[in-house]
């Protein structure tokens, strides 16, 4: 009689084990396919908060040698805001520049905006930087446009000129 209750009691825990291991594959599953799909909320807040950062971020923040997206000690134009500070150097038309604002905007976009999103960057409808080529069939598709205004060398103002952020999830 002992027997056949031991044998009784390892069926069961072993049934509960199973139960445990099917309920957990359960959550995991459903919880995997949750976080897999980007919603529309988070590539707006990615948007948002790019927006914010390049609207707000003043270029004397720049001039710290701490700074690994961009640094000159000797900044020009320290109460340019970055998007003004990319379209300055895009403006200007050397080559040199053209790849400064490139690589500039790189920088910080490869650390702001998240691998799984595509992004593009445009200037007076010029593509400065594109994050991803794969536009087709996009699941989600936010963008925004910046008015830009700066004032040059030559105490011109220059502007207004679209800047265009594009991002979408893959």
């Amino acid at each position: 009689m002992k027997q056949i209750k031991k044998r009784g009691a390892s069926f069961f825990t072993i049934d509960a084990m199973i139960a445990g291991l099917i309920i957990v594959a359960a959550v995991t599953a459903l919880f995997s396919s949750y976080i897999s799909k980007p919603e529309i909320e988070d590539v707006q807040t990615v948007l948002n908060n790019y927006v914010d950062y390049i609207s707000t971020t003043k270029m004397k923040f720049f001039t710290q040698k701490n700074t690994m997206i961009y640094y000159d000690e000797n900044e020009p134009h320290p109460d340019y805001s970055v998007h003004q500070k990319i379209a300055y150097l895009w403006d200007t038309g050397t080559e040199e520049n053209r790849n400064k604002s490139r690589n500039f905007l790189k920088n910080f976009t490869d650390v702001m905006i998240p691998k799984q999103f595509g992004f593009r960057y445009k200037y007076k409808n010029e593509i400065i930087y594109n994050y991803s080529t794969n536009i087709q069939n996009p699941i989600i598709n936010i963008s925004m446009n910046l008015a830009t205004f700066y004032i040059d060398d030559s105490e011109n103002f220059i502007g207004p000129e679209t800047t265009r952020i594009e991002i979408w999830s893959k």
